[in-house]
């Protein structure tokens, strides 16, 4: 859609899947958070062509998106919470270096956080989880990439402790 020179101002309610680079020039002229479709599962890198809200309220039905999508829904959202049809976060789901999120999160059912969760950070990042130390040890899929942090802290808040990381 990016070349075809069509600006989509409506999601409609059927649109599950969103492919990999459909680039969708979505124009959000709303008030309050963009509004996606109750019954999208799934959104995958690409997806939209750019920068669309302020801020943006995930489906509960939403099961997995690709590297970067939230960034280009919103680049402006402090804030991200993790709906709890996802129960995987893969891999760089926010690219950092291109976000203002610096509150993420996590809900218990959660079973698999991809290690580069918060690639490029920039800023100080909060992961609120709702569960404890230990679950979010299991549920980390290795070390968390602290390559790409640039100064800046990672705080992990579990129900019974933080984990901080540098």
């Amino acid at each position: 859609f990016l070349y075809a020179g069509i600006t989509v101002t409506n999601l409609p309610e059927s649109l599950r899947v969103l492919e990999y680079d459909a680039n969708l020039d979505y124009e959000w002229t709303g008030n309050g958070p963009l509004p996606l479709p109750d019954g999208l599962i799934y959104m995958d890198s690409g997806a939209f062509s750019r920068n669309v809200a302020e801020s943006v309220i995930l489906p509960e039905g939403l099961r997995g998106m690709g590297s970067s999508v939230y960034s280009r829904l919103a680049t402006k959202a402090t804030e991200l919470r993790f709906p709890k049809g996802m129960t995987r976060i893969g891999t760089a789901a926010v690219c950092m270096d291109s976000s203002a999120v610096t509150d993420m999160y996590v809900h218990g059912d959660v079973t698999y956080v991809g290690v580069s969760l918060v690639h490029g950070m920039e800023t100080s990042v909060r992961i609120h989880y709702e569960g404890t130390v230990a679950e979010w040890n299991i549920i980390l899929a290795g070390e968390m990439d602290l390559e790409y942090f640039n100064g800046a802290t990672l705080t992990v808040i579990c129900s019974d402790g933080e984990i901080r990381l540098k």
